[in-house]
């Protein structure tokens, strides 16, 4: 959602009389509609149009200085003012900030994509070992940044520091703690024509607990896997335009019955619901050191969010499987053979040109009812216009995280179905669509560290690649 917060801020500065006279629908701020003596004209600002009028005798010091009116009863005999005993004053140790000064400079526009971030607190008893995940927000390895993207007519600009603060509502605590604030900040910056800047959270409860950090309460919104609003954030876009960040609470979760545990996030474009985390990725895997499903990738490069390579169509065999000993290095768990199957009974990794079956089939991956099916149950590989609907193509050389950001996708790498060598990792990633190119190919979403775009892509059903999963549209 935008708004434009300026206009409604102007609104409700008008005189009281002219609403009550006009009505909230009507241009009350422009003029008074009622055929009477004493009319003072106003613009947008509150301000009066005509400087000179006698009839504006309002407080009007919030206009411009140029055009204050003057006071119609003037003291015939003013006295004048002292002179100044400090002809060159100090400037205030501590000068406050100027309030009609614009945070967003003319030219830049950061991108509205409601941004969402999802806070997992769970405590469920019917999972094996019982899942216990206490959600918390804090200035350290839990700490929350939120990447924005810009644009800028021209080569640069100087982008003016924002703070937000809002309180937590106790009741939302996991130890009842009260007067907890939460600031969403960035700092006063050069931009350039284009990039990202960053937004912290940031927690103050130096009135509360005073260690940093808020602890969300177990099962607040259990089974509802669009959460519910801890907190929300308005901040400028343009001039005057305002979009909002939005920090939601979950106890929603997604089981695949195998030893994953993913949470849902939500799209802030298309509302469409996706798994946080790749296919076997450390974070959704029960008993991995680094199990931790509310977990997304830290930076595109992280080992830990890489998760398994698939060939297309194939089931979880154990052939996906791999192993990163840094970010740029993928070693395979399991052996390799050139024989090809349609039913494989093991975990090698099927070598090949082109396909790994012997008889090609457009229907392994597709929908929910696939018959290779490796998504938990209501999710399935997203097609090519699905993932496009999330992307927008947007240059992003060098990328924190290219579009959709919701989805902290990494850079994985790719395995290649003709020599099964893991290349790429830490810089490139194909994501499986469900998308059939043709009888040895399949579409792929591509991104590169070293190219400013992202697009479709076609390859190798034998190749090994990511998968993340898109809820089907019939449950959202």
């Amino acid at each position: 959602m935008s708004f434009n917060k300026f206009k409604l801020i102007n609104l409700l500065t008008i005189p009281m009389v002219i609403l009550l006279a006009t009505g909230c629908g009507s241009n009350a701020y422009v003029k008074e509609v009622i055929p009477s003596d004493g009319i003072c004209e106003l613009d947008a600002n509150g301000c009066p149009i005509d400087p000179n009028d006698p009839d504006c005798t309002g407080d009007y010091s919030h206009c411009k200085p140029d055009i204050v009116p003057p006071n119609p009863n003037p003291d015939p005999d003013p006295v004048p003012p002292n002179p100044d005993p400090n002809p060159n004053p100090k400037p205030d140790p501590d000068p406050k900030p100027d309030p009609e000064k614009p945070v967003i400079p003319n030219g830049m526009v950061i991108d509205t994509r409601n941004p969402v971030e999802f806070i997992l607190s769970v405590c469920d008893e019917s999972f094996n070992p019982p899942l216990t995940v206490l959600g918390t927000i804090d200035n350290g390895n839990n700490k929350i940044v939120v990447p924005l993207h810009y644009t800028v007519a021209g080569e640069s600009a100087r982008l003016n520091a924002y703070v937000k603060t809002v309180k937590l509502d106790p009741s939302l605590s996991q130890e009842g703690e009260a007067n907890v604030f939460l600031k969403f900040v960035w700092n006063e910056q050069d931009v350039g024509s284009s990039g990202y800047i960053y937004a912290n959270v940031i927690v103050d409860d130096s009135a509360g607990n005073n260690d940093g950090a808020f602890k969300v309460k177990c099962g607040l919104a259990d089974r509802n896997y669009y959460g519910i609003p801890l907190a929300i954030f308005d901040y400028p876009v343009t001039t005057l335009d305002y979009s909002q960040f939005t920090i939601k609470v979950t106890s929603y979760v997604i089981s695949d019955d195998g030893g994953q545990i993913w949470l849902p996030v939500v799209s802030p474009k298309t509302g469409s619901v996706w798994l946080n985390n790749n296919l076997n990725a450390d974070y959704i895997t029960v008993g991995n050191p680094y199990f931790d499903p509310h977990k997304q990738a830290e930076t595109t490069k992280d080992i830990h969010a890489y998760g398994g390579l698939y060939q297309w169509g194939r089931r979880a065999d154990g052939h996906q499987l791999i192993t990163y000993p840094d970010e740029a290095t993928g070693v395979a768990v399991n052996g390799t053979t050139e024989d090809k199957a349609d039913n494989p009974t093991g975990s090698l990794f099927i070598k090949s040109e082109g396909d790994w079956r012997v008889k090609p089939d457009q229907g392994l991956w597709k929908g929910l009812d696939a018959k290779n099916r490796v998504c938990p149950k209501k999710f399935r590989l997203a097609d090519d216009n699905e993932w496009k609907a999330e992307y927008d193509g947007r240059g992003a050389l060098g990328w924190t995280w290219l579009p959709p950001s919701f989805l902290k996708l990494s850079a994985t790498g790719i395995r290649r179905g003709t020599t099964a060598l893991v290349y790429g990792s830490g810089h490139e990633a194909h994501y499986w669509t469900s998308t059939i190119f043709n009888t040895n190919l399949a579409n792929t979403l591509f991104f590169n560290y070293y190219e400013d775009d992202s697009y479709t892509h076609q390859y190798r059903k034998a190749d090994g690649n990511p998968v993340r999963c898109r809820m089907d549209n019939k449950f959202l």
